[in-house]
């Protein structure tokens, strides 16, 4: 019987002690951030903040201004004055139009006889460069003597513009031309000029510039009749424009016009502080159980005149305010 052959003995391998190491510290690791997490979730708290909104609230009421207040009335003086102004406004714009005119200029007339020489407006004066002019107004030129006039050319354009001249007097006798004559000592100008129209713009900007300054004096004069005004801190106007007039109408052709205006102010000098206060406790009144008036600034309290009777020193006074709101503590928030 033949014998089995025996049997071959496996020979196992152990890892290398590295691999157990990674193993190990990849356990540590994992076990480290779980730990963290733990912590993080344990231990990690919100802050909520919370503003309360603030909101506006707008208040109107009328007030009895008096120089001698009662109950429910507020300390005023009231004052008046009316004013009227003219003033010229010179146009300029893009809306004129190029035109010739008469040159002007300058002369002395010298008379060298014994005898006064009268020459009447219009009088004519040659110059030797050919250019006739006239004089502009009627003049008597003393014996031995001389008088100064001004002129005009006779033709309208650049023709007229010429330098210092001499000048005979065509309508003298000829005997006394070379003893009456003129003489330029400088040049002549303004042959041509620019001509604009008045628009209605130019009238508008005239009258509201006008009336802005004779408001504005008015408002100075009546301070000036009010010695406790800085005292009492508050103050308000009430403008009346009573006419208004100008001496051009709208597509004349000038270089200027003339506009007038008279105006009526009425001042009423007020206690600034009381009404503040009356303004302050209308606000107060209005804002509810959850909220309260948070602040109110001088410059949101608006004053106007409603009417005023200065003989008696009397006005009403209107008087709106705007001041901010807050919750009030321990309310509950609402949106």
């Amino acid at each position: 019987m033949a014998k089995k052959a025996p049997a071959k003995k496996q020979k196992i391998v152990a890892p290398p002690s590295s691999v157990y190491r990674r193993i190990a510290f990849s356990f540590i690791g994992a076990a480290l951030v779980l730990l963290a997490v733990v912590l993080y979730v344990s231990l990690a708290r919100a802050t909520v903040v919370i503003h309360p909104k603030k909101g506006v609230l707008t208040a109107n009421l009328a007030l009895d201004a008096n120089g001698s207040p009662g109950e429910g009335e507020i300390k005023a003086e009231v004052k008046a004055q009316t004013v009227e102004l003219a003033k010229t406004f010179t146009l300029s714009g893009n809306n004129g139009k190029t035109v010739s005119v008469p040159a002007t200029g300058t002369v002395t007339v010298k008379n060298t006889t014994s005898k006064a020489q009268p020459l009447v407006r219009t009088t004519r004066l040659l110059a030797t460069t050919g250019q006739l002019f006239h004089i502009d107004k009627t003049v008597t030129v003393p014996a031995q003597g001389t008088v100064t006039v001004g002129i005009y050319a006779d033709v309208p354009g650049p023709a007229g513009e010429i330098g210092p001249s001499h000048f005979t007097i065509p309508g003298l006798w000829e005997g006394l031309r070379d003893k009456i004559f003129a003489d330029s000592t400088t040049p002549t100008s303004g042959g041509m000029r620019t001509v604009r129209t008045v628009t209605q713009e130019d009238i508008t900007n005239a009258e509201t510039e006008l009336g802005n300054g004779a408001i504005a004096q008015v408002q100075a004069a009546l301070r000036a009749l009010v010695p406790n005004a800085k005292m009492l801190g508050g103050e308000a106007f009430l403008s009346t424009v009573q006419s208004r007039t100008s001496d051009a109408k709208v597509g004349a052709e000038v270089d200027s016009f003339t506009e007038r205006v008279k105006v009526q102010v009425t001042g009423v000098f007020y206690d600034r502080m009381a009404v503040e206060a009356a303004a302050r406790t209308a606000l107060e009144n209005l804002t509810g159980a959850d909220r309260e008036l948070a602040s109110l600034d001088s410059s949101d309290v608006m004053v106007t005149v409603d009417r005023a009777d200065v003989a008696k020193g009397t006005a009403r006074l209107t008087v709106g305010a705007t001041g901010t709101l807050a919750l009030r503590a321990g309310s509950s928030i609402r949106t």
